[in-house]
């Protein structure tokens, strides 16, 4: 497979397909998959703007991954707007072969959805096993290895999980409430982010072995409007 600037892909597309006209050459017909789906339209239809990296497989290659309707090829197009993690969006681009053959864990559970078909919207942290331990860890179901995948739900939980083993008030809580948005958490004097995703990468990654303290207030038991407070120390 190369990978190839976008406007050298459609310049060379077009050539080949003007010669072909010219010498009455069948056409060549090259799979388009775009954001790791077959595109059914003509490739003149894409919008080379909104394009921000392209791959192409030949024929023998693009077969053994799409089958026959990628005898004469496969154009592999990733767009400015697509959303999927980096790993998951290399994966596809550069070993589309291996990257649906993968065994899924999502939050320690086996999916039987391909990797393409993972929502990436929900998704908080991915990483790949390798073959070698993958292979004797699920007893040679992953012959192409594992993607292990933690989604922003279960990343929430488990840094609530962190800290109520901390503050049985905070237990209780989310127990009650089944979620944290209200909570203001401050962490060595500083608010962390209300922002959901930057909040969970905080808290997520906040070591337990580091923590020395968390007090938290329930501010709505209190006075009504007031939100509830949790306050996290680390040692030094």
């Amino acid at each position: 497979m190369r990978r190839l600037n976008l406007f050298a892909v459609f310049v060379l597309l077009m050539l080949a397909i003007k010669a072909d006209a010219q010498v009455n050459v069948p056409k060549k017909h090259p799979l388009i998959v775009i954001d790791g789906v077959i595109f059914k339209g003509s490739i003149e239809s894409i919008d080379p703007n909104s394009i921000a990296e392209t791959a192409v497989l030949k024929g023998p290659v693009a077969k053994k991954v799409y089958g026959d309707q990628a005898a004469d090829g496969a154009i592999l197009i990733v767009t400015k707007h697509d959303r999927k993690p980096d790993s998951i969006r290399n994966a596809l681009l550069n070993d589309p072969a291996l990257a649906n053959e993968r065994l899924i864990i999502v939050d320690g559970e086996l999916s039987e959805k391909k990797l393409n078909e993972i929502d990436t919207s929900t998704v908080f942290l991915i990483d790949s096993i390798k073959r070698e331990k993958a292979f004797g860890q699920f007893q040679g179901r992953a012959r192409n290895g594992v993607v292990s995948i933690l989604t922003k739900t279960a990343a929430i939980k488990v840094y609530e999980d962190k800290l109520a083993g901390w503050s049985p008030g905070y237990q209780i809580y989310i127990d009650e409430l089944g979620d944290d948005t209200k909570v203001i958490y401050i962490l060595n004097g500083k608010r962390v982010s209300s922002n959901q995703v930057l909040r969970t990468k905080v808290l997520f990654n906040l070591d337990n072995k580091k923590i020395k303290s968390v007090n938290f207030n329930n501010g709505e038991r209190v006075k009504k409007g007031v939100k509830p407070v949790l306050i996290i120390t680390t040692k030094k």
